[in-house]
Order: C-alpha cells, then structure tokens, then sequence
C-alpha cells in the first residue's frame, strides 16, 4: 500500500550527522525510516568512493537506519534535496534492506566483530583486561562450547581407559608421548574456559550486560560455577607424577566435574539443529556407548581385584569364552571382550560365564539391575520421540476417524465418502504438522506478534512475489461459477485454474501459481458494468491451494485507512476503464450501505406514518436510490410488492397493521450489516481435485513402486515395467504356492494318528549284547602257546575307553610296557590279529547265548534272522525282522506279551572271568559283568550300547512295552534343517597322504550318531594318525592302541599319518585335543526317525513248572545249569 511519504522531521538531521560521520559507508543500500514507520528510502551510495568506517559508527548508523520496511516514490522536495546532497537514489517497489543483511551478518560471524574494534590508544592487554567481554549468544561461544566438549569427551573415555587397562603397549614412550600432549592440550582448553566464563555477559531485563565489573561480580556471587572451576582444574596428575615413562590416569578424574558446558552445548545444539528428533536418537545412542564403555573398565577392574584368570568369571584364561586356545591376550582383546561382557550383561541377555564368588554375584545383580533401568529409558526416550514425530499424524488420524463415524451415522453414500479420504490423503501429504486449522497459530502463539509477523512473510513471501497488485483475471467455475455473486478475491498458491466457458468445454485461459483473481468485485467500485458478480467460470485441474480473502474482512480493514481505500478504488477504475467496463458517468464515490440502507428504513417508516403506498415504484433494478450501490441483488423489491414497485392482489385485501408489519420485518432485512473484525491471515486453503491427480497420489503412497512406473511411464519404458511387475508378482506366487504344497504335504504336531494300521506295526529292531565280552575259554586258548598274559587282556579291554578318560591314567610307563608286549605278540602271531578281531572272536556264538525265540507264539531259530555285529561293548547281535522270509515276523497284530518276541538268552557264567583272575598289580584290574543288555531301535538305526540300551541280570525276566514315534521332518530343500545324505567331507576321506580315499558305502543309510561317530574318528585320525577303537569300529582307519591314543592327547605330539611327530607348545600345559572335540555341525538330524519309548517291568526268579518246560525245550541242558 502506498502514501505520502511525511517529512524526515529531527531524524534528518540526526541522520545526515551520522553519513557525514561515516564518510561515504561500505554499505550497498542503506534502509532509514521514520518513527511510525509509514515509508521507506534506499540509500545507494558511490561504490567508487567506498571506505572502511569505524566500527561503532557503523553501529550507530545501523540502530538508526534499520527500521525501514517499505519505499514510497512520493516525497516532498525536502526529502529530495536530502537524498540528492548525499548521493542517494530513490526506487519504487519492494527495498531489498541490504543494510539489515550487513548487520545480521556482524551478527552471525561474531568473531568478524574483533576485526572492526577500534581500541582508541588503549593496548590489548588493558581492553581484555577491562572491556573484553563475550556474547554467549553468538556463534562464536557456540563453537568454543564445541570444544570444551570435545576436551571433557576425551577425558570421559580415556581417563578410565588409561586407569584399568595396563599394557607394555600404553606404557612405552610413543604412547605416553601422545597422551601427555593431549592431557595438556585439555588442560590448556579448561584453563581458558574458566577465563572465557568468567567474561560471559548475560541478560538484564532483556539487554546484555557487557560491564566487566558486573560480570565479574556476577562470576564471584556464584560460589558453585567458582569451585567447578577450580576442582576441574587442579593439577594432580603433575604433582604425584609416578615416573618419567608412566602417567598417572587415575587422578584426572577430577576433570570430569566440569559437566554442566556439556550439558549446555548439548542443549544449545538440539535448539539449534533442523531436526531435533534424530539428534535427541544420537544422543541416546551415544549415551549407551559411554554407559558400555564404563561397565567394560569396570569389569575388567574388578577382574583385576579379584584375581586375572581366578576362575572363569573373571577374565583370563580360565574364561574360555574370553581367551579361547590359540588366541593371543592383547590389549585390544581385553578391551573388546570387556566391552561385549558388559553389552550382554546391560541388554539382559546374559550369556557369559556365570559368577562364583559372593562378590560376583553382587556385581552381577547390580549390572542387570542397571541394564533393566537403562532397558527402560531407551525405551521411554525412543517411544516419546516417535509419539511426538507422530503426534500431528494421530491428532489428524483421530479427526478423519470421527469425520467418517459422522458421515456414516448420517447415511452418506460411498462415492463422496471416498472423495472425502481422498481429500484428507492429499492434504496430510502436502501440508505434513500444519493439516488442521488453527494449528499453526497454537505453535507460533507463543512468540511476539512482530516474530508471527516476520514469520508469515517469510513463509509466503515466494508466491506473494509473483502477484503483481490486482491484476486482472476472469472469475470462474468450481472456485466460483459465472453471475455469483463476488464476495472474495483468491491468489492461486499451488496448482492451476482454467477458465472455462459456460457448458465447461471451451478453455479461455489457464491460471498459474501467483494468479489473483475476483479482486474487483471487493471494491464495490461505482460505474462497474458487471457490478459485483463473476463473469467467467473456473474450473481447478487437480488440487489447488487458493489463498482467500474474504469482502468483509478487506472493507473492515480499510475503514481505518481512507486513504488507501481511496487508491485501491482509484487503481481498480482505471483498470475497468482500460478494458472498457466502466461507466464513466458513474459519480466516483458511493453512499455505504449503513446510508443507503438508513434511507430506505426512513423513506419506509414515512410512508407507514401515512399508511398510504406510493404510486412510483420503490427502488429497484431500473430505479435504484441515489448512491445506492449499481448491482441488481443489492436491492430486492419487499414481499407484497412486484418488480414496478405494485402491490400484488393478495396484498391488496390485507389489513393495513398487517401490511405495516411485512413492510418492517422486509425493511430490517434489507439494512445490510458489515461485521467488524480484524483481517485475518491469509491462511485459508481451499482445493479441488482431478481423477489424475487422485490416480497419482494413490500409486504414490503405495508400496507397490511398480505401480507407480507403470503409470509414469510411456512406450517401452512402460511395457518393460508391465512385464518386470508381472514376473515379481508370479516369481512371489510360485514360491508361496511351493511353501504350502510342501508344507501341507508334511504331517505336523496338530496330525497325531492313533489308529492302529490293518496289517498290524511294523516290529523294530532288537539289538542284544552280553556284558562279558571275552570268554574265559578263547582265553586261556590264547594263552596256551604262553604269549597272551592277563596284562594284554587287561590292555585290551582299555579299548573300550573314552579317550579323555585316559588322561586320568597315572602309570603311563606300565601302559607303554605292556603295549610293546601287544605289539609283539601282533607281530608274532601268525593271524591277522587286531583290536577288532580279538573282541569279534572273543564273545559268545548266538547259538551259545541265543537259546530261545519266539514272536506271536510261534517258536523260530534266532540265529537264523540274528547278525553279528561289533558295537562299543563288544560283539552283539541283532534282530532285523524287516528282511524276513515270513510275513508273520514283521509285524504284531495285537498287544500283549504273548503276542511280540520272546528271548531266553543263556548268560554262560562259567566263561566269566572272575576278579581273583586278574592280579591287581597290572595295568588295570577290570572285574567283567554277568548279564545282557538290549536295545530297541529302528531297522537302520546304528545302536550304542554303552550310552543307550537296557541292561538285565541272569535269572531275571524283564517284560518291555514297546511305544513308536515316528518323526517326519523337513530338509534343506524344504526349508528345513534335517537331511539323509551324508556330508561331503565325510563321503569321502583321503585316509593316506598319497591321495587314498575312503569312500562310504552307498547302501549305508544314514544316522545322526554314526555321522558324528565318522566325524571323531576322522578328527582323531588327522591328528593322531589313527583312530580310537570306540569310533572306529568298522575300521574306516587305522585302529589306534590305547598308548598311542594316550600319548598322542597327553603328551603335547601329534603323531602325523607319515610317522612323524609335531611338537606343539611346551608352555601349555592344559594342552589336550580330547577337550576340543569337534561339535561335528555338518551331522544334521535324520528328516525320517522312529523313536521307540520303552517301559519295563521286571521279575525275579523262575517257578519250578518253568524249569520243566526249559528242560524239554532243551534236553541238552542239566538241571544243575538250568538253576
């Protein structure tokens, strides 16, 4: 808005003191302004004469000049005199106020300040001594605080650091070198940041106070910030200095009291940063860090109080988690095994080694009850970040949900209930927080209003620049249809308009971002050939944001500036004459309608004092009242009255108190009422949209990206999307439609079967050992050609050893003795004589143990269906029904004892060697057991007798129920993890240097427990050249003696497969590969097992008409061996 620009008054004079003090300024405009700020001027002054002024000048200059917001062309010849004295030029329109740039930049690089400081004689040391005082709201102090942090960061982490882990790497001279260097750097930093403290200015009634007598005084009255100072500060470390290549660390901790400049950074960087969420996240994170940090240090220190490799708590060696065999103890180990103990024991999850002494059961209480607090409060911080980044989306979310709980209690129909979420859609992703009304003034209420002001301007001064003042534009339909009445004017914010004819095909003119329109009819301007309704329609392509300003707020407005209102209706004639839509006979000013409207109540109220009616018409369209506004819908005829002005023939025969009360009611219905209100802000967004528009923010919002390509795009690029989009969309078919073809092809827990198959179930495996495994007769057969002592029995039997059970051997000169002994007796036998031949021999024949089978009450040969096979306890001997020649031996039809097997096992203790055998000064003295021991399992399950299985004495009668499980399970291809093949570096095993292979037999079916059997006798025989008798049965290897099983996991040598033996630590003492057995992962579970649950019943003793009946079963036998 323009006007007059007043005189200068006393600030001209003021003003040209302060040039000609200046000299000609180093300023590019320069902006002064008066005290009611109704103009502006822009001062522009002779770059060739451009000098440095002293900085205060240039200050004074600033306070008075910077209050300039708005330039006039009109000035009176005072001012143009002044202008011209000086060299200053003069510009309409907006003032670009470089002046006020010029100063925010002093303001922002306040160190660029200390550049312009005219000192005035006065040296360096006396103004840092008496003025120098500093701005803590400059970014200058921002960035010292930043180094302070810095400082106080180092000194958080590598204090504690310093004081728990000692090495001879931190103590050699490099390192002391570097930290010695820091600690005075960070010292040196404190030393200033007590002096920098010390001057910070502050806030008095809202000036800075820059007297350095206050700020001192101010310094000296807070006695905490004063001790902070001087605590944080005090040189302990140089006083107790340990020598001349140590530090000590640990009396710098006094430094870590200086927390409150961290704290004030911290806060001075969240006000500052654009998104204070993410750094709030940073600082949480970074806060777990230093926490962990901290409770490693601890850690480890309380390791050193109680004792470095104590037990397996503490760190050391005895903490095989900590130093596994082969892994050096460096500095960084001991750091990083700290630091992972204490993000365990701080996340609860707790798989370390667990505590043993009282004390570190104490510390670890206190360390998960710390970790469940800290649990908490990254919990807590990050849920409240997320509700307040999402507490816009919710507030919207809860307005749209009540929205449609409205519209569907009223019965709304579906199309405009999708056009409405259609609406709510777009204007969530335009607007983001600002969605709801009155929302932005709830966040800026708390400013002044000159900051909302500056604000505002800031935030819509882009599309305000591009309006030029009440340029002319065709109203519209949609936005407005043509012949409404105009009752606002809208500048387009976003999208675009067209104006359109009258059936909607035609398009005259599109309208852009900045486009105003509808302003005219605002002015009520007398003369307007279209007075104050619309003459074009518009029609809005897609969604568009409409800045609006409302009639009655724009005349209340100007009713306090007449002057203005008489130049805007001055500019909008001569815009309605230029296009020819003025009446230039039309008197230039019209009567409000608070006269207008008066009048007629008067000219009413006289002709009801007569009670007689007129016989010329009242006012209307062709006889409007003089300075009465010229549109037609300004004045309408009252009821009972015809367009001429006539009374109608209903009204005729009325009463006249009833005519005198239409003719009132009509006339306070006429008297228009302008309301009084404040101009609002131009906040109001209006929108309509297209079904394009729609489509695109619909396949914008959605996941499916490809959607979103095939729309966009076009020709090829449009076909290729089609097809890429087709094949992901049948690629994720396929494979869920695998994923439940194989899984609802796969029985689960929830199909459990109990029905009994027609043929009956199919009978297992039995598996059936005696316990004596070398008869008493082989024995002494042995032994007659007088080689074969009871000490080469006694060494055989320590085949049967687990290898880590030899470690507890004490005798290993007697164990070497005797097995030169088995060596020579193998050399001069003149059998292939072997560990596994000696025990397959040894044991009992089937016919000797096997007396008596029978299945469903028929009696069959046992040794017919029984085959030998060599086990971990001996020779055994199984029963495999699934080969049978006869049907009836594959399955039970019915239950019940009588109707499964029956075995009658003879024991033969008259082969049992006996203890008083054995001298117990050989090399062990084993006592062999009477009785059997049998195991039911599937038919190609490998049994293990000496970790499963049920064992029975002579003269006992055990009854066995018999319950199967079978387990069905996925495999690899099926995304499963059990499998049926055997693993590669299993399959096949280099068995000799010169490329032997040991190739399993293809027919062997495969068993988790003969997979890991395989996988330990191929470990022992990598490192030993041979392999246990236990784990290599089927002698897949060679068969390692027991000495040289012993020696090679006892006495720290690995006897290679050529002979020769490797040395390894002789430091080591623990050193056993027995107590690093492989886990043997490659041995996965078998996809199909059977799992046979047995539950026993046994019985003593046998009754004499049982005796009887084995007597003639078997006529051979005695009574006497019966019993």
């Amino acid at each position: 808005m323009q006007g007059r620009l007043p005189p200068l008054r006393n600030h001209s004079k003021a003003f040209e003191e302060n040039i000609q003090q200046t000299g000609q300024g180093d300023q590019k405009n320069i902006v002064g302004t008066n005290e009611d700020n109704s103009a502006a001027i822009v001062l522009e002054p002779d770059k060739s004469t451009i000098t440095r002024p002293k900085f205060k000048t240039i200050a004074k200059g600033l306070s008075l000049m910077s209050r300039v917001r708005v330039a006039d062309a009109a000035m009176n010849r005072e001012q143009q005199a002044f202008f011209s004295k000086y060299g200053i030029s003069t510009s309409d329109g907006v003032v670009q106020n470089q002046l006020e740039e010029k100063q925010n930049t002093y303001s922002n690089r306040g160190w660029l300040c200390f550049k312009n400081i005219d000192l005035n004689g006065v040296s360096l040391f006396e103004y840092v001594r008496h003025r120098l005082v500093f701005d803590p709201y400059r970014d200058y102090y921002y960035y010292w605080l930043g180094i302070v942090t810095l400082a106080y960061g180092y000194n958080l982490m590598l204090i504690v650091y310093r004081s728990v882990f000692i090495d001879s790497e931190v103590v050699g001279y490099l390192w002391v070198g570097i930290f010695i260097l820091l600690d005075i750097l960070t010292d040196i930093i404190y030393l200033l940041d007590c002096f920098v403290r010390s001057r910070t200015g502050y806030l008095d009634q809202g000036l800075l106070v820059r007297d350095v007598q206050k700020v001192l005084k101010r310094y000296k009255k807070d006695k905490f910030l004063r001790w902070i100072d001087l605590i944080a500060c005090l040189p302990l470390d140089y006083l107790f200095e340990s020598g001349l290549q140590t530090t000590n660390p640990g009396l710098r901790f006094n430094r870590l009291i200086r927390l409150d400049r961290v704290s004030k950074f911290a806060n001075t960087t969240e006000m500052r940063v654009s998104k204070p969420n993410l750094y709030r996240i940073f600082c949480v994170c970074l806060y777990i860090l230093i926490l962990i940090h901290w409770n490693a240090c601890f850690y480890y220190f309380i390791s050193g109080v109680l004792g470095i490799n104590s037990n397996r708590w503490v760190y050391g060696k005895a903490n095989l988690q900590a130093i596994p065999d082969g892994i050096e103890d460096t500095l960084s180990r001991r750091y990083l095994y700290s630091c992972y103990w204490s993000t365990l024991m701080l996340s609860n999850v707790c798989e370390v080694p667990w505590p043993i002494r009282s004390t570190e059961f104490i510390i670890v209480c206190a360390d998960l009850m710390f970790g469940v607090l800290i649990f908490a409060t990254i919990v807590g911080n990050v849920g409240s970040m997320i509700a307040a980044s999402e507490a816009a989306r919710s507030n919207f979310q809860s307005r749209i949900d009540n929205v449609k709980c409205f519209l569907r209690q009223r019965n709304v129909n579906k199309n405009l209930l999708q056009r409405i979420s259609n609406w709510f859609d777009y204007i969530w992703q335009q607007n983001k927080q600002a969605i709801m009304d009155g929302q932005d003034d709830q966040v800026l209420s708390v400013l002044p209003t000159k900051l909302q002001a500056e604000i505002a301007m800031h935030v819509h001064f882009e599309t305000l620049r591009k309006v030029r003042l009440f340029q002319v534009f065709s109203p519209g339909d949609f936005v407005c249809r043509k012949g409404d009445v105009g009752r606002e004017m809208y500048i387009v914010k976003k999208g675009r308009l067209q104006v359109v004819s009258d059936d909607g095909i035609k398009v005259f003119h599109t309208l852009l971002e900045g486009a105003v329109f509808g302003e005219l009819s605002l002015l009520n301007i007398p003369g307007s050939k279209h007075g104050n309704r619309r003459s074009a329609s518009i029609r809005s392509v897609g969604y568009t944001d409409l800045f609006v300003l409302k009639k009655a707020d724009l005349w209340e407005a100007l009713r306090e500036y007449p002057e203005a209102k008489r130049m805007l209706v001055h500019k909008g004639r001569e815009i309605l004459l230029k296009d020819g839509l003025l009446n230039e006979d039309a008197p230039l000013e019209e009567k409000s309608a608070e006269q207008w409207a008066q009048e007629l109540k008067e000219q009413i109220d006289h002709l009801l004092d007569k009670k007689v009616f007129p016989e010329s018409p009242l006012p209307s369209e062709s006889s409007p009242l003089p300075g009465s506004p010229q549109s037609p819908q300004q004045f309408i005829p009252p009821k009972g009255f015809n367009a001429a002005g006539r009374r109608s023939s209903l009204q005729s025969n009325a009463s006249s108190g009833n005519k005198a009360k239409l003719l009132k009611n009509r006339a306070s219905e006429l008297i228009i009422q302008v309301p009084v209100r404040q101009l609002r802000r131009i906040a109001r967004t209006e929108g309509i949209g297209s079904l394009q528009r729609e489509t695109q923010h619909f396949v914008g919002v959605t996941s499916i990206n490809g959607l979103l390509r095939i729309y966009r795009s076009r020709g090829f690029i449009r076909f290729f999307w089609v097809l890429v989009t087709i094949l992901s969309l049948a690629l994720l078919l396929w494979q869920i439609a695998k994923l439940c073809i194989v899984y609802n092809s796969k029985p689960t827990v929830s199909q459990v079967s109990f029905l009994l198959p027609e043929n009956g179930l199919q009978f297992p495996a039995i598996t059936i050992c005696s316990h004596n495994p070398v008869r008493k007769e082989y024995v002494q057969r042995l032994n007659a050609s007088g080689h074969f002592s009871q000490n080469l029995l006694d060494y055989a039997m320590h085949s049967f050893m687990e290898p880590q059970y030899l470690l507890t051997y004490k005798d290993p000169d007697k164990l070497k003795l005797v097995d030169e002994e088995w060596k020579h007796f193998v050399k001069n036998s003149k059998t292939n004589f072997t560990i596994n031949s000696f025990f397959w021999n040894a044991s009992t024949s089937c016919q000797q143990m096997l007396k008596y089978c029978s299945f469903g009450g028929r009696q069959f040969d046992c040794c017919l269906y029984a085959k030998g096979i060599l086990t971990d306890i001996g020779k055994c001997y199984q029963l495999n029904f699934d080969e049978a020649d006869q049907s009836w031996l594959k399955h039970q039809v019915q239950a019940g004892m009588n109707n499964g097997l029956q075995i009658i096992a003879d024991a033969h203790t008259e082969e049992q060697i006996s203890s008083a055998a054995i001298n117990s000064g050989h090399a062990l003295a084993e006592i062999f057991e009477n009785g059997f021991r049998y195991y039911v399992h599937d038919q190609n399950a490998m049994p293990y007798l000496s970790t499963e299985g049920i064992s029975v004495s002579p003269g006992t009668k055990v009854y066995s129920a018999i319950s199967p499980t079978n387990y069905l399970l996925l495999s690899h291809n099926e995304w499963g993890n059990c499998t049926n093949e055997w693993p590669l570096n299993l399959n096949k095993i280099e068995t000799d240097g010169i490329g032997s292979l040991l190739t399993l037999d293809e027919n062997l079916p495969y068993s988790l427990l003969k997979c890991k059997t395989i996988c330990l006798a191929k470990y022992f025989y990598e490192r030993c050249g041979c392999s246990p008798f236990i784990y290599n049965i089927e002698e897949y290897f060679t068969v390692c003696t027991p000495y040289d099983t012993y020696k090679c996991i006892n006495d720290g040598k690995n006897i290679t497969k050529s002979g020769e033996t490797n040395q390894t630590d002789d430091n080591d003492d623990d050193y056993s590969i027995a107590q690093e057995l492989p886990t043997c992962a490659e041995c996965k579970i078998e996809c199909h097992r059977s799992v046979y649950h047995i539950y026993n019943s046994y019985s003593h003793g046998f009754s004499q008409s049982f005796l009887s009946w084995i007597q003639k079963k078997k006529i051979e036998w005695t009574p006497g061996h019966v019993q």
